[in-house]
């Protein structure tokens, strides 16, 4: 019973005991409690640096309301006690506060003649910072508070040497939406880097809380978004977007460009609304629902492109349409090189590079032409044809590839190829006779 007894007593006075010690460690922020300095304190700059070393033993462990200003008449600053009745005139809150010389009031906790502790600063600009300090710098958790003529400027969270490097940053969104822009997650804190110092850095989260829609001048009404996933200098490099907008929602999943542009291996999901008025997810009149593979400028280059019915176009496409020609001719460019997945086939890459030409694609003609150019592919000979080469032997086939390529070339409009290719000048009207009789058959049978 006795040592129970013993063991609250002893319980109590260390709960007494840190409470106080808390208490004379920290005070609370009332009337200043410092030991008064004459007329100021000086600093070595415009910053809450260091003070002399007679001065730090007033400014230890307690607390004080502080108003730093410029020398009138020479460079640096100085700070003065707001509860000093001896300070001179000019040297008087109210006779700094408004003026040039005004830098910012420190209300909060000293250490060793420095802000440490729970303080509050006002700059002259009437930006307030409430939170923790450490050796004079803005440390610790914080919340620092702009007004502008379009609302407020938070920076909320945790704080480095003045710099906020993690927590939440909200601004107004200044596009007649009365809402705001909040970002969450981990900033820049190289004050070297002043492109990107401030800006979000790593893994993150950007979103639009609008009160009223956005109207872009296209016409298209936006409700928000939402960035998510790895960022750099406030611009996302991969992860997640969404889009919220009158008649449908967008969701893309994947990599981007630095203007934020879709760019890379991605995935978009298109979600039409109920009361959809205009559908600006179509191709051919059909309505899309997913579009997957990779991306560049926002658009599909080569992937698949899926349609609300089940159907689906898979392959290359140019600014989000489908390609057939482009499909084509990328197919050949496997089989000549033997990538993904294709086992190289010259023959097979000629036919579907004369399938691209057919369509007019320039840069399957140029593929022909180096294809005949190196002679990795026999041309089609005609019986005549077959019986002079017969009589001639394989040089003539040699120069029958040559002036295909440079048919080629020259319907392809690559003349740097075309005048590679030697040619004596009889053979070279040939070859300009063959492209013109291709042109005319509309690049079939050539």
């Amino acid at each position: 019973m006795c040592d129970t007894n013993y063991n609250n007593i002893m319980y109590i006075y260390v709960l007494f005991f840190i409470l106080m010690s808390k208490l004379i460690s920290f005070p609370a922020l009332s009337a200043s409690n410092c030991e008064l300095i004459k007329d100021k304190f000086s600093t070595l700059d415009y910053y809450e640096r260091e003070i002399s070393s007679a001065q730090k033993r007033n400014y230890h462990n307690c607390y004080a309301e502080m108003i730093c200003a410029k020398y009138l008449n020479s460079y640096g600053s100085s700070c003065h006690d707001f509860s000093n009745p001896d300070l001179i005139s000019h040297n008087k809150p109210e006779n700094i506060i408004g003026t040039e010389r005004h830098l910012f009031t420190y209300k909060g906790n000293f250490k060793h003649g420095l802000f440490d502790g729970e303080g509050n600063k006002t700059y002259k600009n009437g930006t307030l910072y409430e939170g923790q300090f450490v050796k004079g710098n803005k440390q610790g958790i914080g919340k620092q508070t702009t007004k502008t003529i379009n609302g407020f400027i938070i920076r909320e969270g945790e704080w480095w040497y003045d710099s906020h490097y993690k927590g939440t940053f909200v601004y107004p969104s200044s596009n007649n939406t009365n809402g705001i822009y909040k970002m969450s997650g981990e900033f820049n804190r190289d004050t070297r880097d002043s492109k990107c110092y401030g800006q979000l850095e790593g893994q993150g989260k950007f979103e639009s809380l609008y009160e009223k829609p956005f109207i872009y001048n296209s016409g298209i009404v936006s409700y928000g978004f939402v960035l998510e996933g790895i960022f750099k200098c406030s611009s996302l490099v991969k992860g997640k977007e969404f889009n919220d907008y009158e008649n449908y929602s967008t969701t893309y999943d994947g990599e981007f460009d630095k203007n934020e542009f879709y760019s890379g291996k991605g995935l978009l999901t298109i979600s039409r609304k109920k009361n959809l008025k205009k559908d600006d997810y179509l191709h051919d009149g059909k309505k899309i629902k997913i579009i997957s593979g990779n991306f560049k400028n926002n658009y599909l280059d080569n992937g698949k492109m899926t349609f609300v019915d089940g159907s689906s176009l898979e392959g290359y496409f140019i600014k989000g349409k489908f390609s057939p020609p482009k499909t084509k001719y990328m197919l050949g460019k496997d089989y000549k090189n033997g990538s993904n997945d294709k086992i190289q086939n010259y023959k097979l890459a000629k036919d579907n590079f004369l399938l691209a030409a057919k369509d007019g694609y320039k840069n399957a003609m140029s593929e022909l032409a180096k294809l005949y150019k190196e002679q990795v592919i026999k041309p089609e000979l005609t019986f005549l044809e077959k019986l002079k080469s017969f009589i001639n032997g394989k040089h003539y086939i040699q120069k029958i590839s040559l002036l295909k390529a440079h048919m080629w070339a020259n319907l392809a409009g690559d003349t740097k190829l075309r005048d590679s290719i030697n040619l004596d000048d009889i053979h070279v009207l040939e070859a300009q006779r063959l492209a013109n009789d291709c042109k005319q058959k509309d690049y079939k049978n050539c």
